[in-house]
């Protein structure tokens, strides 16, 4: 296997390689694994989760995505994720709770996503998670 660095997995992000890492989660997760072993970043981190949550290591993934989810770090695209990784464990009270806050941290991104150290095409992306966790079964955010 060959390693990426983290230079080379960002230019995969930025790619949009979703697509890919949805088909092959698996091959993916040790790339990200030794990536993040060099570099904390939370891109990295939501895309390790991302894969573990796509093989269905549900409880693996909330581990990855913990140190994103604090006060200090901005990031409704990890809070979005979570929501949607408690939905599959059926801890829809949690879930709610990490979609409204991702609600919010969007929200306030929103008004200048600069401003909150997010790249504006990076938070579009964000919209989309976020609908997908608020269209999950039984998610209330009230």
């Amino acid at each position: 296997m060959s390693k990426y660095s983290v230079q080379e997995l960002a230019k995969l992000d930025k790619k949009k390689h979703t697509k890919s890492l949805t088909k092959e989660p698996g091959r993916k997760q040790p790339r990200f694994c030794n990536a993040l072993a060099a570099d904390n970043d939370p891109a990295l981190r939501n895309n390790l989760a991302y894969a573990l949550q796509m093989q269905a290591k549900h409880e693996e993934a909330l581990v990855v995505l913990e140190p994103s989810l604090t006060n200090e770090v901005i990031s409704p695209y990890a809070r979005a994720l979570t929501a949607l990784i408690l939905i599959d464990l059926n801890r829809k009270e949690e879930a709610g709770y990490y979609l409204r806050e991702a609600i919010k941290q969007f929200d306030a991104g929103v008004r200048n996503p600069l401003a909150a150290g997010i790249e504006p095409e990076a938070w579009r992306e964000y919209t989309v998670i976020i609908k997908r966790a608020a269209g999950g079964p039984s998610v209330s955010i009230v």
